[in-house]
């Protein structure tokens, strides 16, 4: 009966090992190729001492890297680069012309990998780049890049652009030991795969030079390349809306959902989907994407709603002046957002007027210089305001200074201008 139980219970761990190894492979972590490329300058930063000193976070226990020493104003190539896992690839990297190569002297005999890597760059700007081609097939549409770079003299703000996709690193102090995003590296993830290749470009050619310490190449596992919100806020009111967008690679199933729960039908087409969104109040999408090899990839982007405050967009006259005593009208245009009512005055006294959605206009013909002043009036407690516009004799707008308005109740929002009377020759 023991020996039945103790077989049973080893089926059963068996079948537990074969499900967790089956989860785990369905990530991609572990099927994902990667290469890495150090760049070597320094008479104690050797790949002799990379070899014989302790792992660090980035240049990991047992894994391959590449090292190319490469020479100021030159090219230098290498080929047949290998991955940390010390496959063989047709991979080449070529340094093309950069301006300075350099050792920062960080790396010493008590000093790890991450050290080593970080001791020696070589500095690109303007057509100086890194080109990195030949890649792997798992490398062929799609590639996650990391840039390490310290040049340990200066502070100094470093732009980098990869086949298009730009981020800048921001080195502010001597490398100790951390790697930290923006401030000694970059990721970049899905950049496009242009021929084969990824080229690196640096700072423009006014500029001090990127620096590039290493670089680390990974393929991608399934996911989500893109997930925006266009525009990423909208004002209350907006017939519009924002649309959302985004772009998958190898994903069979994508849902849209609300993090609040809300399902959002979409549909995704060769990766790509849109759908146009009007929330009432700031909200957060979340883009599921699932691959083709189980692996699920979660992207969220939020679009902001700003509350339409009460406000006169427009109210304008046609004319600037109109002559007397011959019959001439001129045209009052005004256009709202939030009016519980409106009011037209001339001189002080009311004019009847009619609105819709806020939007009117009224022929009008004045026997003597009239002021005009339209009032918004709210029900939100907003600050009273008072705008004024006049017209001189030559026929041109000044503004008058705001008259300034206090919380009474109901707002109201005042606009005026002042229509002369043209003399006759």
């Amino acid at each position: 009966m023991e020996r039945r139980r103790s077989f049973n219970l080893m089926k059963f761990l068996r079948g537990i090992s074969a499900t967790l190894l089956l989860f785990l492979a369905g990530t991609g972590s572990l099927n994902a190729e990667e290469i890495g490329i150090g760049v070597l300058n320094g008479t104690v930063a050797t790949e002799a001492a990379f070899l014989n000193a302790q792992p660090g976070t980035l240049a990991q226990e047992g894994e391959t890297w590449n090292f190319i020493t490469p020479v100021t104003a030159g090219k230098t190539s290498a080929t047949g680069l290998k991955t940390v896992r010390g496959t063989s690839t047709q991979a080449a990297i070529s340094f093309n012309n950069p301006g300075y190569c350099f050792s920062n002297g960080t790396f010493a005999a008590a000093k790890n990998r991450d050290y080593l890597l970080m001791d020696s760059w070589a500095g690109i700007r303007g057509t100086e780049n890194v080109v990195i081609s030949q890649l792997p097939d798992s490398m062929a549409e799609y590639c996650h890049v990391e840039i390490y770079g310290d040049c340990n003299t200066t502070d100094r703000d470093m732009l980098y652009t990869v086949n298009g996709m730009v981020k800048t690193i921001q080195d502010r102090e001597n490398f100790s030991g951390t790697f930290n995003e923006g401030a000694n590296k970059i990721t970049l993830q899905y950049v496009p795969v242009v021929n084969g290749a990824i080229t690196i470009t640096g700072n423009g050619t006014d500029s001090t030079r990127s620096a590039i310490n290493a670089v680390r190449l990974i393929s991608p596992a399934p996911g989500t390349i893109s997930f925006t919100a266009t525009p990423p806020e909208i004002t209350e009111g907006s017939a519009a809306g924002a649309e959302l967008s985004w772009k998958t690679w190898k994903c069979g199933h994508v849902t849209l959902s609300t993090k609040e729960g809300e399902n959002i039908p979409v549909t995704t087409e060769n990766g790509t989907g849109a759908i146009t969104v009007n929330p009432e109040q700031t909200t957060t999408y979340v883009l599921n994407a699932r691959g083709e090899d189980g692996t699920e990839s979660t992207a969220e982007v939020t679009v902001t709603f700003k509350k339409q405050e009460p406000e006169i967009l427009v109210f304008e006259s046609d004319k600037k002046r109109v002559v007397p005593g011959a019959d001439e009208e001129a045209t009052l245009t005004w256009s709202t957002v939030k009016a519980q009512n409106l009011e037209l005055t001339a001189n002080g006294k009311n004019i009847a007027i009619t609105s819709e959605n806020g939007a009117g206009s009224l022929r009008v013909k004045p026997t003597e210089t009239t002021l005009y002043t339209l009032t918004l009036t709210a029900g939100d407690g907003t600050q009273k305001k008072q705008i004024s516009h006049h017209l001189r004799s030559g026929g041109k707008y000044a503004q008058c200074p705001g008259l300034s308005g206090g919380r009474h109740g109901l707002a109201g929002h005042l606009r005026s201008f002042l229509l002369s009377k043209r003399p006759t020759r």
